[in-house]
């Protein structure tokens, strides 16, 4: 008789932890809403290449006034969210052109400085940043379609986020709670894949509405070499379909990503589909010249000068599959 009281017992007490778990996983789901809107007829994003600067300075302050509200919509079944109001142009508004407020974001991957904004080409370049506010919003000039996951303090809180050809408001998250939160904003599509793609300004709401500390690097840089192995190039493919179409790739499903984000590492992926050490698919550049140049697609004779300052740590090398 006791052993069955204890067995009762304890399947109360496991029942009871669930249920907690679940109730907190909840609320933290609801305390975010993610949706996208895209604004047709964006203009072409410039090709003129800089260096990011990588300095902490003090933190720059905007409006504190809050972001409209946006529609309760719930996200589409296929992951990808529904449009609702963004805030409005007159509010805590951090543009990426502007030195202060670059030095205040960090950078993943292989990211190039444009005359307006972090030109987020590779598989896995991401910006990074804390703000002390309770909505953020992120805007994105793209020449075609491709394909993005939101975490937001470090949790994913949307994937398969699709940027559309123009200019596109991307919602981060609405109602936090009051304070300091992190923001990243990370690229799926592989640099075969959609280019010209550049984020141009942040809007905060809520809070202070201001930038805080840059966050800081890890103590691990790796950086990987590969190609559509490690581009994630059509592997969610589910039978005869295009795998070169940016909505059968997520490169964060691959291994690169996956080893980097399990290590709690920094990383650079540059990586493109069909490229070879020697001879690749095509009229593609061989990996050496594909590596040497900043974004190669863009322009062969600017050569590549890291936005992020840290040494490299370990380079892993996944090449020869198409020699």
């Amino acid at each position: 008789m006791k052993k069955i009281i204890c067995l009762i017992l304890s399947f109360a007490i496991i029942a009871c932890f669930c249920s907690c778990k679940s109730n907190t996983e909840d609320d933290y789901s609801s305390s975010v809403v993610i949706y996208q809107e895209e604004i047709i007829g964006g203009d072409d994003v410039s090709n003129e290449n800089s260096q990011t600067q990588n300095n902490d300075v003090t933190t720059q302050t905007g409006s504190s006034k809050q972001p409209a509200s946006p529609n309760s919509n719930p996200t589409n079944s296929n992951g990808s969210a529904q449009s609702s109001t963004s805030a409005s142009e007159d509010e805590g508004i951090f543009e990426f052109n502007n030195a202060q407020v670059l030095s205040q974001i960090k950078t993943n991957g292989r990211c190039s400085a444009v005359s307006n904004g972090i030109e987020l080409d590779f598989v896995g370049s991401a910006i990074e940043f804390n703000a002390d506010c309770t909505a953020a919003d992120i805007i994105i000039d793209a020449a075609s379609s491709v394909y993005f996951s939101i975490y937001v303090d470090g949790k994913l809180t949307q994937e398969r986020v699709m940027v559309s050809s123009g200019s596109n408001t991307i919602t981060l998250a609405r109602n936090l709670s009051a304070g300091v939160h992190n923001f990243k904003l990370v690229r799926e599509t592989e640099a075969g894949t959609g280019r010209k793609v550049v984020v141009t300004k942040i809007q905060l709401g809520g809070g202070n509405s201001s930038l805080s500390s840059k966050p800081q690097n890890k103590s691990i840089l790796i950086e990987f070499l590969g190609d559509s192995l490690s581009s994630g190039y059509g592997n969610l493919t589910t039978g005869n379909n295009n795998a070169g179409d940016a909505k059968y790739q997520n490169g964060l499903k691959a291994y690169p990503y996956l080893v980097a984000d399990k290590l709690g590492a920094d990383y650079r992926i540059v990586s493109r589909s069909g490229i070879g050490l020697k001879y690749g698919h095509e009229s593609l550049p061989t990996f050496p010249e594909f590596y040497a140049a900043e974004n190669y697609f863009e322009s062969s004779s600017i050569k590549y000068s890291s936005s992020n300052s840290a040494d490299v740590n370990v380079v892993i090398v996944n090449l020869g599959t198409n020699d």
